[in-house]
Formats: structure tokens, C-alpha cells, sequence
């Protein structure tokens, strides 16, 4: 039986008594490369595996493993930034909703207000800015102080008309005037800062 002997390229330490079947399993099993060194018993230097007459033809056979490649450390894992859009839209769907909902929900029937202390109307006219909702052929008609001011110039007239004296403004509504249009009084108060927003509903004369 031939025996051989094998080593790295270059290397002084060498592993004796293989038999061939061994040789070209240790290169299947990653244990050689083909460009490591054998030695027979016949050979007087060591020779690369696949330029040696005996292994040059399996070590052409051989089809080294594909080299590994480092994963890729610059891939982004999306998932975390899908879980949050997905949280911040669900958050302003629910408060977009709820802030319809809220323009459209009717006030509470006069019996089940609060209607704390009262104040007449002459003690109104020295701390607060009046404003008045109407309807009139149909339509919402906005007044502040007696003057008539379309939907969208709500603010800008509030702005004009608050001073240190008067930081409240009192706001007027009929019954049938849409409640919406209340809400946008309060949003413009709220824009002109207003410290306090009262409202009077005047109800329909008895019958």
C-alpha cells in the first residue's frame, strides 16, 4: 500500500501514512486545498496536489465550496419604522375622526347645563366681547358687537376687539342655529386667545 504524506504549502509540519482515498477526502472535507503539498514514497520534493500525476485529475473533479461572503452590516431592517408610521396613523385617524365628531355633537339640553352664577347683561358688556350666530334666510349669520363678520374673519375681528378689559368673550346662539357654526365661534375665540368663553343660548318664545 502507498502511503503519502501531506502538508500546507510552505508549511515545515506534514501528516504521514494517508493512503489516497484519505489525501482526496481531506480536500473534500476542506481539511486540504488543492494547492496544499504531497509526498510519496517515490517523490523526492513535494509537489501541489493538483499539478501531482497521481491527484492532478481528482483535484480537476473538484469543485471548491463558494467562497463565504461577510453580511452586509449597511442593510436598514425596515420593520421598526412600518410599526411606528402604522401607530402615528392610526393615532391621526382616531383624532381626526373624534374632531368631526366633536363639531357635529349637539350641546347638552339647558336643563343638564351647568349654569353656575349669573351675570346680567350689562355686567357681560364690561369684561366680555359679544358675539352673536343667527339664522337669517336660511344661513348662519356671525356678528361681533352688532357687526356683521363672515365665518372666516371670526378671528381677526376677536383680535380687534380684545383688550386687558374685556378677555372673555360670550357667545349667543339660537336653538335652530347649526352647531357647527358654534364651534367655529369657539375656535376663533381660541385663536384670539381669549380667557374664558361664555355661552348664551336664547331659546324660542313660549307659545
Amino acid at each position: 500500500m502507498i502511503l503519502w504524506s501531506v502538508r500546507h504549502a510552505g508549511s515545515a509540519e506534514s501528516v504521514d501514512g494517508l493512503t489516497a482515498d484519505d489525501v482526496v477526502d481531506g480536500v473534500k472535507e476542506d481539511i486540504w486545498d488543492p494547492s496544499d503539498e504531497v509526498m510519496g514514497p517515490d517523490d523526492l520534493e513535494w509537489v501541489p496536489l493538483d499539478q501531482h500525476p497521481v491527484f492532478a485529475q481528482a483535484m480537476a473533479d473538484y469543485e471548491p465550496p463558494p467562497p463565504k461572503h461577510p453580511e452586509d452590516e449597511t442593510r436598514l431592517d425596515m420593520n421598526p419604522l412600518i410599526d411606528v408610521a402604522l401607530v402615528l396613523l392610526i393615532f391621526f385617524m382616531l383624532t381626526t375622526t373624534y374632531e368631526e365628531l366633536r363639531k357635529e355633537f349637539q350641546p347638552p339640553a339647558p336643563e343638564q347645563q351647568n349654569l353656575g352664577k349669573t351675570t346680567t347683561s350689562d355686567e357681560l358688556k364690561k369684561v366680555s366681547v359679544r358675539a352673536t350666530v343667527r339664522m337669517e334666510n336660511g344661513q348662519p349669520v356671525y356678528r361681533v358687537e352688532s357687526e356683521v363678520v363672515p365665518e372666516a374673519e371670526l378671528e381677526a375681528k376677536f383680535k380687534e376687539y380684545k383688550d386687558a378689559e374685556h378677555d372673555k368673550l360670550a357667545v349667543e346662539y339660537d336653538p335652530d342655529v347649526p352647531w357647527s357654526s358654534v364651534i367655529a365661534l369657539q375656535d376663533a375665540a381660541a385663536g384670539a386667545k381669549f380667557q374664558e368663553i361664555i355661552r348664551l343660548r336664547r331659546d324660542r318664545p313660549k307659545p
